[in-house]
């Protein structure tokens, strides 16, 4: 597995789970498998499903386990379903 590297300038540092917050903010849903291809596609990131779940567990982005769903927050999720 390769990684990208995204360059940011700021003042603080940003992780990745805050990276994915932002890519979050284009949509407010997303399937884990569309979200993993797009990281790829536009960004050159490569990840596994399994990585891009443990990278936003300690954000606000929710992700639904059963329908292999991405949310911005749990609020998008409750309004979705």
């Amino acid at each position: 597995m390769e990684d990208g590297i995204i360059f940011y300038q700021g003042n603080h540092q940003i992780t990745t789970g805050d990276f994915l917050k932002y890519v979050m903010k284009e949509r407010k849903s997303i399937d884990i498998y569309e979200l993993v291809n797009y990281l790829e596609e536009k960004y050159g990131l490569i990840y596994m499903k399994d990585k891009v779940i443990q990278f936003i567990k300690p954000t606000s982005v929710y992700y639904d386990s059963i329908m292999e769903k991405v949310y911005l927050t749990k609020e998008y999720y409750y309004e979705e379903i």
